[in-house]
């Protein structure tokens, strides 16, 4: 997982004691605490769409007799000529 984002938020010292002393006993960073409890509460992300998903409008779109791969795909694609799916 790659964290790209930051999110600073104060707390009661009161809170920010009790949240050090579970992740001492948990084993685990405030930082690390705070995420799990935030996806316990959230819910888990949704996956990222597969490849089918983001392309299944495209599949049939060129008009062909057989499949091209491999070198001959480049080829076959300057020559496409898309239909009006949309």
């Amino acid at each position: 997982m790659t964290m790209n984002e930051v999110l600073t938020t104060r707390l009661p010292a009161s809170l920010l004691k009790r949240l050090r002393e579970r992740a001492r006993q948990v084993g685990t960073t405030p930082s690390a605490l705070v995420r799990e409890l935030l996806e316990q509460e959230l819910g888990p992300t949704p996956a990222d769409p597969a490849a089918l998903d983001l392309t299944r409008r495209w599949v049939g779109a060129i008009r062909s007799e057989r499949v091209t791969s491999g070198r001959h795909a480049r080829t076959a694609l300057r020559s496409w000529i898309p239909d009006r799916r949309g």
